[in-house]
């Protein structure tokens, strides 16, 4: 049996994808606060996403292979224009030591927001090599486990823990992957969950979270800038449930399908846009890059751009293919 495609985790795809860019804006104050805070939601439930897929996957090996493939061409093709561009920008190639290290947890240049596509590639080739999904006591045990010990590492950081490493495979996405993949296992066992009940959950650990990234602000002064996600993932856990008990099988508009290209090109547009406002405005504008109308307006242009890009690259590989199709023909 195939299961229907459900578009409302695509849409909450586009929101998410659309929420990374105001995580890589800067607003001020305690609005600035409150829009990261509540946009660090994305990249949670991109990985949970990500596992309930699989578990809802009939032939799981071949869904790994398939994956392994996609997100590996994805990877590298991001890895490449990102690297061309930084040469334009700085004439340096991110290709040091530090670099390789990079590639497999948190890329160097404007490719470090690559690092989510990184660590889904190694928790694939991981499910792979160990087939944990077919011991799923053994992979809730281990997911509950690097939960509690990331949580610890997020509020007591640890010398020996680099913050790549933190928020790449091990004490974020595995667990997170596995939650989405434990989800699709119970889902039959889950209550339904209600729009009071998941709007009064996020409420209330929206509010906590403010309140402990505005004290952690004023307590420390380096952090790894994800203490607040702990609060969020209960709400993000329970809005997927809901996006999956209640499911959308109405084709979206075809922008919100293409959520990935916002993910991989935003930072370009928003790259130039900036470089653009500090040659001709200046660093010491009283309309600052801080500037809420500034920031809403440079995320608009960065989301169309992305969407753009994405269209030129996808009709340049099409090209590509009927090109060498011509030539094998002749």
């Amino acid at each position: 049996m195939v299961n229907k495609r459900n578009y409302n985790l695509d849409v909450i795809k586009f929101i998410a994808a659309c929420s990374v860019v105001f995580l890589h804006t800067e607003f001020s104050g305690v609005f600035g606060i409150a829009i990261d805070t509540l946009a660090a939601f994305a990249v949670p439930i991109f990985f949970m996403i990500s596992g309930y897929l699989f578990g809802q996957s009939v032939d799981k090996e071949r869904f790994i292979k398939k994956q392994i493939i996609k997100l590996s061409k994805i990877y590298l093709l991001g890895l490449i224009i990102y690297a061309f561009f930084d040469y334009l920008l700085y004439k340096k190639m991110y290709f040091t030591f530090d670099g390789l290290i990079g590639f497999f947890t948190v890329p160097m240049g404007h490719a470090s927001h690559l690092w989510f596509l990184a660590a889904l590639i190694e928790i694939l080739l991981l499910l792979k090599i160990t087939k944990l999904y077919k011991h799923k006591r053994i992979f809730i045990f281990i997911t509950l486990v690097l939960f509690i010990t990331g949580f610890y590492f997020i509020f007591f950081p640890a010398n020996f823990i680099s913050w790549k490493l933190y928020i790449s495979l091990i004490f974020f996405g595995l667990p997170l992957f596995g939650l989405g993949f434990i989800t699709s296992i119970y889902l039959n066992k889950i209550p339904v969950i209600s729009k009071d009940t998941l709007l009064l959950s996020t409420v209330l650990m929206f509010i906590i979270s403010i309140f402990v990234r505005i004290l952690l602000i004023y307590t420390r002064t380096i952090s790894f800038n994800y203490e607040t996600t702990p609060f969020l993932l209960l709400p993000t856990w329970m809005l997927l449930i809901y996006l999956i008990q209640n499911p959308l099988n109405k084709i979206p508009n075809k922008i919100i399908l293409n959520n990935l290209n916002i993910y991989l090109w935003h930072i370009i547009p928003l790259t130039l846009a900036q470089l653009i406002f500090n040659f001709t405005v200046g660093y010491n504008s009283e309309f600052s890059t801080k500037h809420p109308l500034y920031n809403l307006l440079l995320i608009a242009i960065c989301i169309v751009s992305a969407l753009l890009f994405g269209k030129i690259i996808e009709l340049s590989k099409k090209i590509f293919v009927i090109d060498n199709s011509r030539n094998q023909l002749k």
